[in-house]
């Protein structure tokens, strides 16, 4: 049995809503939305299709994105940015600029939501991936496409990508996001096992427990 929790109305700013949007509702890792660029919003706000320029924990590739968390990342990025400049930053200020957020100001903004929003002080950040992951399968009952999106590489798994062109990665994401899920209220899993294990990371698999650590 599931618990939900608010979080998306639990958010005070852009940058709270754009983490939830990215780790949540897209399953991306911390250290993939700390890296987002100036340059990255720009090209997906020209692109048909809401694609965007991820840098991932082993290569940079394109992933679709619902054009709502777009919006939000646009709204990061003011045009007097450099293209290469981060987006996310933290509330420290360094000559007069809000410098870059680190893991530890990243901790500290998802636990403060947590608390907002009632969550165990036992999860961590990176929990919200696993949310992604664990309702995204629940609700497809696909595990390739569960993978695929949360762009996971398996052993002799590579080509099979082909099979999901941008396109259509795109309408999945929007299909199965926990974002649209929930209508626009998203939850954390409290019953990690729920909908099946979730994996790791490239080439392995697991059952997400809320107090396990990753990169």
């Amino acid at each position: 049995m599931a618990t939900r929790f608010d979080l998306c109305r639990r958010a005070e700013t852009d940058t709270e809503l754009a983490a939830l949007h990215i780790e949540l509702g897209a399953g991306w890792r911390p250290c993939e939305f700390m890296r987002i660029k100036t340059i990255d919003v720009r090209e997906a706000l020209y692109r048909e299709d809401p694609l965007i320029l991820v840098h991932g924990k082993e290569r940079d590739e394109l992933t679709p994105l619902l054009p709502e968390t777009l919006e939000v990342l646009s709204r990061l990025t003011p045009s007097y940015l450099g293209d290469q400049e981060l987006i996310i930053r933290s509330r420290r200020i360094r000559a007069g600029v809000h410098q870059p957020m680190g893991m530890k100001a990243h901790t500290i903004l998802i636990h403060g939501l947590y608390q907002r929003a009632r969550v165990p002080p036992s999860f961590v950040p990176y929990d919200l991936r696993d949310t992604f992951g664990s309702l995204v399968l629940k609700h497809s009952k696909d595990w390739f496409l569960t993978e695929r999106l949360m762009r996971h590489i398996l052993p002799g798994e590579g080509k099979k990508y082909f099979r999901f062109p941008p396109e259509q990665m795109c309408e999945d994401l929007a299909q199965f996001s926990p974002l649209r899920q929930v209508n626009q209220a998203p939850y954390i899993q409290t019953t990690a096992t729920q909908g099946g294990t979730v994996s790791s990371g490239e080439g392995g698999t697991r059952t997400p427990t809320p107090r396990s650590t990753r990169s």
